[in-house]
């Protein structure tokens, strides 16, 4: 009798740490998902925003505009490549 009862222990034991672990494995599974599915939505919307930048250049007619207006020298870039700082 007491080695049934040592059975039944290690049996519900058993039983109850493949569910807990089952249990955390479903919902490590549905984390990944909501975490795949986020990186997605943020991929798609830069995507998104790359298109709208790149047709908004295309219909940017630069011989319209002065470029000498808007080209600034700017002092503190360098454009020497021995210095590097």
């Amino acid at each position: 009798m007491p080695g049934l009862y040592i059975i039944t222990t290690f049996v519900l034991i058993s039983v109850s740490c493949l569910a807990l672990f089952r249990w955390k494995k479903e919902a490590m599974e549905k984390q990944h998902q909501r975490v795949l599915i986020s990186l997605a939505d943020n991929f798609n919307e830069h995507q998104a925003q790359i298109h709208k930048r790149q047709t908004a250049l295309h219909r940017y007619d630069f011989l319209r505009y002065n470029l000498s207006e808007v080209m600034v020298k700017q002092p503190e870039i360098i454009l020497d490549s021995t210095t590097n700082t």
